[in-house]
């Protein structure tokens, strides 16, 4: 809405509210009167303490019980935009509104006339905007990590990827972080807190957000023991910037969930008043820095004697526990675990449960687990899900909920990850519809869904252990989280009749491990996608058994490939299979939305080309293309035109050769030699969002041993002719990434090992010169970029992988090496998904092809697996949109 009020957008540090009234039963004499109109919503867009915020109010007048809530706002110049889900206005299809305007020096602006507005259900026609997507739906800015990458997605009715010219981005905290137009993110120094971007394309405003956090702020300890003899005890709060240094709070704010059980007064002290006589009672302690809600809380364990207990930090990368340094009941907490290794294990869990629903709970703030002993009084839980997660141990009886109390101990691994799994799957818009938008079965859907993840974690580390070094032992106590394979509950539901008013969270569990054990775990990978992105609604209600139990079977037949209604109505679900048809499309897309796809190019046995596309769960399946190579080959997307997919090769007459895959139909449109011969692999590559429209890169090895480059013009369907690097010279194909508008190389230096690094300015065609990179390579050195970061891969002296990454070109990490496999040709590389990166190699036999998955600093979280077919050159690897 374009603002021409007196009330300014540019407020400075003041204070300005922009209020649109809704109307929405378009009864001026009900709800909260205004000029025109009388209002059951309120829509807000206020400036206030150097920030902007979306806000729908329900307005007390107005009866309505359901809605309201945060809402994403873009400023441009002098136009508001607010997106306002439906389910924030009570699921209106109709409304009249107004709008004013008021400032903190007095000003205001009503309403001099109101207007009605009308949804339309129908569905854009093709080729219209459906959604504006932006990925990734979360971004952490904190402990070193500085910076971040969004990419942006327009989709049609059908799913289908749309073009588009112009992208602006917007933070709702300006001060927060600095962004370009690109979608690059960088966090300001000195600051914290957290905000939202969204974006507008082509004039469109983003169907959802990201929620950014930048920086990290922690409320020590996480919980307290105080006892009536020794009833006080002191917080403190820590908060550092996303690049590591203290910043010290304006303001800092404490408060009691119970103060009559435990007051906590300015300076962060806690009393104890009395025990508490309930669960409900027991005092959670809460802050604020600078107005921000901390992450965490603090748990007040308030007790009538002192249980002699002190509370011992254990911290991970993205766990601390709290655990008790004295023993309880005997078992020596410490002991326990260090022996099984607890808080390493339970970081990977963190990691196995982040991978499966896409998300990181809190902002990717540390996750506390602490140890809430006391009596048996009823006020100490077993698990309970939250930022600590608490686990209550008993000081009475051999009992804790932290610790499996038999024989001499060992970790409780199940409470640990079923409410992690909470944490990761209660958050947002979509998991709310779906667990609490009016079914009955919330209880079995919440818990058995977090149990799920557990079971995941859990088969993840038994399929993985080797590559997470972690010991038979402890894997075998692990897997005993769940009964696997055995269906005592399932069985006796069925023989009760699979009445599904019956059902229960341990029923649903044996179901899920029953279908994951035929159609295997990393079904749930794709399954917990259908809650992505967390902030965009569904676009159907959940408000019966029926629906909720029919998106349930969806989702999993989605991810699993197979239509599973009629096994599911054999366990009693009501399956409605005329809401299922009027959902499929869209939980089948959310299903396999992180299934990447690739386009893999080899060279055959045969010197032939072969192209497959693949994924996760298909099988791979080669097909020819004409002519034949003495090398590896190479592929790049086209920018210009949708599924097309360039490759080069090195012909057998040392030509270089030039054609593109329609990727739709598979048909090829033949080779054209270009002029010039090369002893190496071509490389090509076209950039992610560097502003090179319809731009592509070759560059290759010359027969002089130096570096010429050629760019195509997609277009115009010509080349500009080669040019050579100034200076330089290789014994080997180089390889190139095109961020920041810089062509970057890595070559293989005359000595046949070293390592050397420069980029050419793509405007002015200028080269920086070269930088030596530390170590060495027998085999040609590979780059992959998300836009913002480089990563290099090479093969070691020792035949090992390792990668390095950069951002800059002159802040190159240390090399970190994947020493679970031997190759005897150069690696290859490809990003996807924002949290991994894909990996392809020649083994040692120099033919077979093996495939892992790494975490984005090089971690290895999948075992090699050997792919159908043989390749005697490095394979040409990109993912698909």
């Amino acid at each position: 809405m374009k603002v021409k009020s007196p009330i300014p957008l540019d407020p400075g540090n003041g204070v300005v509210v922009y209020l649109w009234i809704i109307d929405t039963d378009m009864n001026p004499d009900t709800g909260q009167r205004h000029v025109f109109v009388g209002s059951e919503y309120n829509v807000r867009v206020a400036f206030y303490d150097g920030h902007w915020q979306g806000w729908v109010d329900i307005t007390p007048e107005g009866g309505q019980k359901t809605g309201g809530g945060p809402c994403p706002v873009f400023i441009d110049n002098d136009t508001v935009s607010i997106l306002v889900k439906r389910s924030q206005i009570g699921n209106a299809s109709s409304f009249s509104w107004e709008v004013s305007a008021s400032d903190d020096r007095g000003g205001f602006d009503g309403a001099d006339t109101y207007a009605v507005a009308h949804i339309l259900s129908e569905v854009p026609s093709t080729g219209v905007a459906l959604d504006v997507l932006l990925s990734p739906s979360q971004l952490v800015l904190a402990k070193g990590e500085t910076a971040g990458k969004l990419t942006v997605t327009v989709r049609g009715q059908s799913g289908e990827r749309l073009p588009f010219s112009t992208v602006k981005f917007f933070a709702d905290y300006p001060s927060l972080v600095n962004f370009t137009t690109s979608g690059e993110v960088y966090a300001v120094p000195g600051k914290v807190g957290h905000c939202w971007l969204t974006a507008k394309v082509d004039g469109i405003m983003s169907s959802n957000h990201v929620e950014v956090t930048v920086g990290s702020m922690l409320l020590l300890p996480p919980i307290l023991l105080l006892s009536l003899d020794s009833p006080t005890g002191k917080l403190s709060v820590e908060a550092c910037d996303a690049y590591g240094n203290r910043v010290t709070p304006r303001t800092v704010e404490y408060s009691s969930s119970s103060p009559s059980v435990a007051t906590v007064d300015n300076s962060g002290v806690v009393t104890a008043i009395r025990p508490p006589k309930t669960f409900g009672e027991t005092p959670i302690i809460s802050a604020k820095i600078n107005g921000v809600p901390v992450p965490n809380v603090v748990v007040a364990r308030v007790t009538q004697d002192n249980l002699g207990l002190t509370m011992k930090a254990l911290p991970g990368k993205h766990v601390v526990f709290y655990i008790p340094e004295q023993p309880i009941q005997g078992y020596d907490y410490q002991k326990i675990f260090s022996d099984y290794d607890v808080v390493r294990i339970t970081d990977i869990g963190y990691e196995l449960e982040s991978e499966a629903t896409g998300v990181v709970p809190y902002g990717g703030d540390t996750l506390f687990l602490v140890d809430d002993p006391g009596h048996e009084d009823g006020t100490v839980p077993c698990g309970l899900s939250g930022n600590p997660i608490r686990l209550g141990s008993s000081v009475d009886k051999p009992a804790s909920c932290m610790i499996s109390c038999s024989g001499t101990g060992f970790p409780a691994w199940f409470v640990y990850f079923h409410e992690m799994g909470h944490d990761f799957t209660l958050e947002g818009v979509k998991p709310a519809q779906f667990f609490f938008g009016g079914a009955n079965h919330t209880v079995v859907y919440v818990e058995g869904l977090a149990t799920a993840l557990a079971m995941y974690v859990a088969k993840m580390i038994k399929e993985r252990a080797s590559i997470y070094n972690i010991s038979s032992n402890i894997v075998n106590n692990v897997i005993t989280l769940w009964h696997f394979g055995s269906t005592p509950s399932l069985d006796q539901y069925v023989k009760n009749g699979a009445h599904y008013d019956q059902m229960n969270p341990d029923v649903l569990d044996e179901i899920i491990d029953v279908i994951c054990t035929k159609y295997g775990y990393d079904s749930l990978y794709r399954f917990y996608s259908l809650f992505l992105p967390r902030d965009v609604p569904f676009s159907f209600t959940i408000d019966t058994d029926a629906k909720q139990a029919t998106v349930f079977v969806a989702a999993l037949s989605a991810a699993t490939g197979a239509d599973l209604r009629p096994q599911f109505r054999e366990w009693g679900f009501p399956i409605d299979d005329e809401f299922y048809a009027r959902i499929w499309d869209e939980v089948n897309w959310l299903v396999n939305q992180r299934v990447s796809n690739y386009l893999i190019v080899a060279r055959g046995t045969d010197n032939g080309i072969y192209f497959a596309v693949y994924n996760d769960t298909s099988k791979l399946s080669w097909s020819k293309l004409p002519g034949m190579t003495s090398n590896a080959p190479s592929t790049t997307l086209s920018k210009c035109y949708e599924d097309r997919a360039y490759i080069v090769v090195r012909g057998m007459d040392s030509g270089i050769y030039f054609g593109y895959l329609d990727l739709k139909t598979q048909k090829f449109t033949g080779w054209s030699r270009l002029p010039g011969n090369t002893p190496s692999r071509p490389m090509i590559i076209s950039g992610r969002d560097v502003g090179l429209d319809c731009k592509i890169f070759l560059v290759v090895r010359g027969m002089d041993n130096r570096i010429y480059f050629n760019i195509y013009d997609e277009l115009n369907s010509n080349w500009t002719g080669w040019k050579t690097i100034p200076t330089g010279i290789t014994i080997d194909a180089p390889s190139v990434s095109l961020v920041n508008e810089k062509l970057h190389i890595v070559v293989r230096g005359s000595d046949g090992s070293s390592l050397w690094y420069g980029y050419l300015n793509i405007d002015k065609l200028t080269f920086s010169g070269w930088k030596y990179l530390p170590g060495q390579s027998p085999s040609q050195p590979f780059m992959t970029s998300d836009g913002l970061n480089i990563w290099l891969v090479v093969r070691g002296m020792d035949n090992k992988v390792y990668l390095a990454s950069t951002r800059t070109g002159n802040d190159w990490s240390e090399w970190k090496g994947i020493y679970t496999g031997d190759t005897l040709e150069a690696p290859v590389l490809e990003i996807a998904d924002y949290q991994h990166l894909h990996l392809l190699v020649i083994g040692s036999d120099r033919l077979s092809i093996w495939y892992t998955k790494l975490l984005r600093d090089g971690t290895q979280v999948l075992p090699w697996f050997k792919l159908p077919g043989l390749s005697p050159s490095p394979l040409a690897f990109v993912q698909l949109p």
